[in-house]
């Protein structure tokens, strides 16, 4: 039956969010590898700073956009959305200009060439380019094209693993020797704790920050032309007549999705504010191993939202879906753990370097978390689909709210992220409760059941 559906499908998109997973984890290997800890966390902090940003650009419509798309023209929508994006961006700019290029000057003048300028500039091209590709993936995601999505971001995970080949290649030289690689290669500086000989060498921050910009770059372009091709030149005329629900559906939706990006990324300022870019590197790199094993909770979602809103589903079916969802997602977590649990740390060190070696006990104490969002995904993509926002900013608030709590009042790092988990599971319940009534239940209370046998047998 799912190949009459134009997403092309709950596995096909769970292996699409797999290949990008997989590509999306030897780019961060190589992060990594090259930056060490430090570089990591401070990398982390800075795209923080820009998906907060992403964020506050989309409270126009934003998270409702694919509802939007779906009940107006895209040249209703896109022109609008595409202005606020870019006035959003420029405030942001204006922002970091004053409250973090100038207090940081030292003592270089501040031109084109000063180190902050560069990386503002181009995480100003960032966040561009990655917010034009928010909106096209929301017009994909409300035409049921699920699958072109997939590979657009499949597409900007290569682009980026060949921007690192390139960053390399003009470092050390492998294919065309260079003499400034072999000066290189015969230096021998002192390296500070938690960096690398790459990341004292030029493999830092800006590097990378060039590397996505290329790859978002390519991706947006190609992106613009795809859709462009589809639904031919835009007018924009109604640039200023957009529909009401973009600043009423919208602005509840996205605050909202705020509300879930503070959930799992508040711990990640608060760490680097406390202890140190190195430990914020370790934890970013627990956070990222629990993003890939979401993918299992977000390609049932995203096939569940995506039908929901073309209306393709009654509401029998759309209850069955949602209980198999649940339970796939949460069945498919579970083993990802397990598996995540059984390898020895020596292996996360050989993967990532020897400045994780506390990324597993990082991963143990966050790994109910992981389970507990990935039982709630499908059920957040479905009300989402409803418009229920009222309803998710209260389950979201609740569990920032818990969070926030346990976080001040306890003093030990491992402490304070085993307080992640208490949030989740709030939030998991505060989903449930919203739609216990066309949910089937013993599936779920199993794999629920099953998942606190594996916790205490491994304590």
């Amino acid at each position: 039956m799912a190949n009459k559906y134009a997403d092309g499908g709950p596995l096909k998109t769970f292996g699409w969010q797999l290949a990008k997973a997989f590509c999306a984890a030897l780019v961060v290997v190589i992060y990594s590898r090259g930056m060490g800890a430090f570089g990591r966390g401070n990398l982390s902090v800075m795209l923080l700073y820009l998906q907060l940003t992403l964020m506050v650009s989309e409270l126009i419509a934003g998270g409702a956009l694919a509802n939007l798309f779906a009940k107006f023209s895209v040249r209703r929508i896109a022109p609008s959305a595409h202005v606020f994006l870019f006035a959003v961006l420029l405030l942001g700019y204006v922002v970091g200009w004053f409250l973090w290029v100038v207090p940081n000057q030292g003592v270089l003048p501040l031109n084109l060439d000063h180190p902050k300028v560069i990386a503002l500039n181009l995480l100003f091209m960032q966040g561009f380019f990655l917010g034009g590709l928010g909106i096209q993936y929301n017009y994909l995601q409300a035409k049921g094209l699920v699958h072109q999505r997939n590979q657009l971001q499949l597409l900007i995970e290569i682009l980026k693993l060949l921007g690192l080949a390139l960053c390399f290649e003009a470092m050390y030289g492998f294919i065309f020797p260079r003499h400034f690689a072999s000066e290189l290669v015969g230096t021998g500086d002192v390296i500070p704790d938690g960096q690398t000989f790459n990341y004292v060498h030029g493999f830092n921050e800006l590097a990378i920050l060039w590397v996505l910009v290329y790859a978002s770059g390519i991706a947006w372009v190609y992106s613009m032309w795809k859709i462009w091709r589809r639904v031919g030149r835009l007018n924009w005329r109604p640039l200023w007549n957009p529909p009401r629900e973009m600043f009423e559906s919208g602005v509840l939706s996205q605050v909202g999705h705020i509300l879930l990006f503070l959930l799992y990324r508040l711990p990640l300022w608060w760490v680097a504010a406390e202890y140190g870019g190195a430990e914020a590197g370790v934890l970013a790199n627990a956070l990222l191993m629990a993003d890939t094993i979401w993918i299992f909770g977000n390609s049932f979602g995203t096939i569940l939202h995506a039908r929901v809103i073309t209306g393709v589903l009654d509401d029998l079916k759309v209850g069955r879906m949602l209980s198999r969802y649940i339970w796939l997602s949460g069945m498919g977590t579970l083993v990802a753990i397990v598996a995540a649990l059984c390898v020895p740390v020596d292996c996360y060190v050989w993967v990532f370097g020897d400045t994780f070696s506390g990324l597993k006990a990082s991963f143990i104490c966050i790994s109910p978390a992981v389970f507990f969002l990935a039982l709630s995904a499908p059920i957040g993509h479905y009300l989402h689909a409803q418009n229920r926002f009222v309803s998710l900013i209260v389950s979201y608030s609740s569990a920032v709210l818990v969070l926030a709590l346990i976080w001040f009042c306890v003093d030990s790092l491992m402490g304070k992220l085993m307080g992640l988990n208490l949030a989740f599971l709030v939030l998991f319940l505060l989903n449930y409760l919203q739609v216990r009534h066309i949910v089937k239940t013993r599936g779920i209370s199993f794999i629920v059941w099953r998942f606190a046998r594996i916790r205490f047998a491994k304590k």
